[in-house]
Parts: C-alpha cells; structure tokens; sequence
C-alpha cells in the first residue's frame, strides 16, 4: 500500500543524506527532505505529505515549533518530533504534545523508524474499523466495497476534506476543536462495547455507528465559520494558539534585527532597525501581560507598523509576522459580553451545520450525520437546543456520547491565556452535575471517564 509522501527536516546533513539514499526506491513511503523550516513550508505549500518528520534541534525554529506552525496550517499532515531524550518538564510535556503526534527517541534506525511511520499512517488510515477482538467473537468484515461503493465514499470523504481545510483556514480553533472531539468520541463509544462476543451483526452496526459519530464530530461546529467571527471569539481578540505563534515570530524577528543591526550600513537603516526591535519589545510585554492589563488595540497598532519596517527584513528571511484575521481581530477588539441578540447568532450554528452537511451525498448507512451535527447541543431532558429534543423522542447513543465529549472539550481546551478554562477533573465534576439533572446520560459519562482517567493522551511517546 503507497501510504503518500513523507517530508523529513533534518539538521544532521549525513542523516538527511542517510535518509534520502534509505527511502529512494521504497514501494511505501516516498521520502523528500529539508535542512530548515524555511524548506520545510516551500516544500509543504507546493506538495501534499502525509507525515513530516521534524529533528528538535533544527536552525532558528526548532522542530517543535515548526511542528506546531504545521498543526495549524496543515491539520492533516501527521507529525512526527525526533528528540533525543522525552521531556520531563510539565511545560515541555505540554509544549510537545501541542505540537507532535508521536515522539521518537533517537538514535533510532532509518529501519525502525519506517516501521513507525508506516504503522501509524495505517492506523490513521483504518480509524474507521473498530476494534479487533481476538477472544473467538465475531471479527468486522474485509470484503472489499464494489466499484461504485468505493467511488461514493472517496467523493463523500474529499467533500469533507475539503469541508475541514475549509474550515481550518477560516477558523482554525473550530478544526482543532473537532479534531479533539472525534478521537475522544470514537474511544468514548468503544468503550461502551459488551465484553461478552458479538455476533456479525452486531460488530457490523457499531461499525456504522461509529463511523457516523466520526463524521458528525468532525463537522458539527462547522456552521460557526458563517458567523461573524467578532461574536464566536467575543472577549479576546485572539486564542491561545495565535498569541503563542505571534510571540515565537516575534522573537525570531528579535533575532534576526539584532543580528542585522551589527552591520547596518548607515545611520538612517540603523535606527529603523532600532525603532523595530522597540516594538518587538513593546508588544511582547503587553501579549505577556495579565489578560485585564493588555491593550490589544495599542498592540495592533504597534503590529502594524512593525509589520511595515521589517517588510524587507522578513521578505529575505521567509519569516510571516502577521495576517489580516490577526490584525483586524486587534484593531478592532471589544470587552464586552455577548448581547442577546449575538447570542441567538451563535446559537444558530448547529442549524447552519446541518444546512451544509445534509448537502452530501451520505449513504444510508451514515444518513443520520446531519441530524447529529444538528442536535448537539440538544440534553436528554429537553433542554438544549435549537429543538428541545428529548430522550422521549429519537435520541441515538451517538448523540448522547457527542454531547458529553463536545461539552468536556469546550471546558478544557487551552483558549486564550495558556490554561484550559477547567482542569480535567473540575470539567468532568460539571458533567457529573449535569447528568445528575437529567441533562447528559449517566452511562455514557461514566465511560468517557474512565477513558479520559485511564490515560487518553493527544500524542504517542515512542521510545
């Protein structure tokens, strides 16, 4: 099986060398390879990779912060850090699995390493299958689909593809939020399995269930990309994510203009330089301010500016300061709460989620997806929204495991200021209580918690 393209940032020259000679006629992975961040998006904005695989110790951006640049931008790409010791730090811990999916110790054999790569490309590849039992219970069937069932489900998965590049450049916060949901959701309705065997027909309608709460979980937000963006992010002007990424850039531009002002060639290009490195300093301080204490409009101006001065500076180098999303989301911030008609707006976005999903073509077995995309929002005791639905109506297990998940992961996602807005066990504490008022089903909690208590974790260590 071709498991695609494979881009490989390497500092080491004779390991990048190693690597090209190693992979040049493999069947499986079609190996290019980079020296620098620089390279690595030329490469990555040209070509379509499934994996990139980044050494930590890269020039001027490391490999993890190459790596969480490539989160953003491309969400699909699986990423892979080579470090040569796993971190110990909790910062450093949470910094790596930001940025990677599975962390390699190295030394590590371009053999062993392959074998790591094409494993976890396979896995990505069969998310959809269910797990395998091995205790004489019935396993999920291998027929392969007829021609046209294939050709179906390859226009229906570009179409949500598409859908969520779409979404990603509009929003990237709402990718990575659906992203989180449908691991967690599949893992939550796994666990939900009977230990006892299962017939064929049973494991058969997991499989589509399961493949339904997949798809709903990667799109149910999606309606939130037609709201106006100055509603959905109201109280700050940027997420965590964006205010990291202008810090790092803005500390490589540091850098780089204290590097260039030892051999600036006059007076004139020497205090430009100077009045630019000001401005570095000035808005740093007011990104690593306490959130009460930012003047995000006075560091959109600042911006600006310092975006102007260093143009040719940043042109040279490949270095990205700011773009337009940024810049109007300072310039034209407010403090102030929702108001109820705002509120209504962004009620309304499981509606619009299923207005765009119910477009599709969905085969019967996965019918159901814009129906869930609507209702996530919905409790067992009628009291979501936009329908009042009820468990006293038609209320799948997919939906109930959908709202549970969608819930714990607007709690603990890292918004605006680098901590979630609930530690794991104060939001599972929320969930409790609202299951306890008939709001969520007790059943379903109770193994999304064990599965979150027994380790579910956003990144694989290797050793």
């Amino acid at each position: 099986m071709d498991h695609g393209n494979v881009l490989f940032v390497i500092n080491n020259p004779e390991l990048r060398r190693d690597a090209a000679r190693y992979f040049c006629n493999d069947p499986e992975i079609k190996v290019e390879v980079a020296a620098t961040a620089r390279e690595a998006f030329r490469a990555l904005d040209a070509h379509a990779y499934r994996a990139i695989v980044a050494s930590v110790d890269l020039p001027t951006v490391t490999g993890i912060e190459l790596l969480r640049i490539v989160a953003y931008r491309y969400p699909l790409v699986t990423r892979i850090l080579l470090a040569p010791s796993a971190p110990r730090r909790t910062a450093e811990i949470t910094r790596t699995r930001a940025a990677a999916e599975i962390l390699i110790s190295t030394p590590i054999s371009l053999e062993r390493l392959r074998t790591v790569i094409l494993d976890y490309l396979h896995e990505r590849s069969t998310q959809a299958q269910p797990p395998k039992r091995t205790n004489g219970s019935a396993q999920p069937s291998t027929t392969p689909a007829d021609g046209t069932a294939a050709a179906g489900k390859y226009l229906l998965d570009r179409a949500v593809y598409q859908m969520l590049q779409m979404t990603h450049e509009l929003a990237p916060q709402i990718s990575e939020h659906s992203y989180r949901v449908a691991k967690l959701s599949v893992e939550t309705y796994d666990a939900m399995l009977p230990e006892a065997n299962l017939t064929q027909e049973a494991w058969e309608r997991h499989r589509a269930a399961r493949a339904r709460l997949y798809y709903a979980a990667l799109l149910h937000d999606l309606g939130k990309v037609f709201i106006d963006s100055k509603i959905v992010n109201k109280g700050e002007p940027l997420r965590y994510d964006q205010r990291e990424r202008v810090e790092t850039q803005l500390s490589l531009i540091g850098q780089l203009l204290r590097s260039y002002l030892e051999t600036a060639q006059n007076q004139t290009q020497a205090a430009l330089q100077l009045r630019s490195l000001a401005l570095v300093d000035e808005v740093l301080e007011i990104l690593r301010a306490p959130p009460k204490r930012r003047n995000w409009s006075a560091a959109g101006e600042k911006l600006v500016e310092l975006n102007s001065l260093t143009a040719e500076l940043r042109y040279e180098t490949g270095v990205t300061l700011l773009d337009d999303t940024i810049t109007e989301a300072l310039l034209t911030h407010d403090r102030s709460v929702l108001t109820a008609s705002e509120f209504a707006e962004l009620q309304s976005h499981p509606e619009l989620s299923y207005r765009v999903t119910r477009t599709l073509p969905w085969p019967d077995s996965l019918n159901e997806v814009p129906f869930l995309c609507r209702h996530h929002h919905e409790r067992i005791n009628g009291s979501g929204y936009p329908d009042g639905l009820s468990e006293t109506e038609h209320y799948p297990q997919e939906l109930r495991v959908l709202n549970v998940v969608d819930s714990y992961d607007e709690m603990t996602a890292v918004v605006y200021n680098g901590t979630p807005r609930f530690r794991s066990e104060s939001a599972i504490e929320r969930l409790e209580h609202d299951a306890a008022g008939g709001k969520l089903d007790p059943r379903v909690l109770s193994c999304f918690t064990r599965v979150v208590r027994n380790g579910h974790q956003r990144a694989n260590v290797v050793l």
